[in-house]
């Protein structure tokens, strides 16, 4: 993907491709880059636009599920050593 963006750097497609492909990798945050990277081009890319509308939401989703399990691991770890 990056050898097509080399040969066409302004690509808006490859672009949006390439966002879509990390965020479908859970690469959050590189793929809202290269999303950011389509829309400067075309502001008017609804398919980036709703691309990083998704990426957003899920990766919010992904950063509040780790900090629900981070809190229950910690606290499961707390009650194993009241029971001790």
């Amino acid at each position: 993907m990056d050898k097509g963006l080399t040969i066409y750097p302004t690509s808006v497609y490859a672009l949006e491709g390439k966002g879509l492909v990390l965020y479908e990798l859970g690469h959050y945050g590189e793929a809202l880059v290269s999303l950011d990277k389509a829309l400067e081009l075309d502001p008017s890319a609804y398919d980036a636009l709703n691309d990083k509308g998704l990426t957003h939401e899920t990766g919010r989703l992904h950063a509040s599920t780790f900090c629900v399990q981070y809190s229950h691991r910690r606290k499961s770890i707390r009650l194993r050593g009241l029971l001790q």
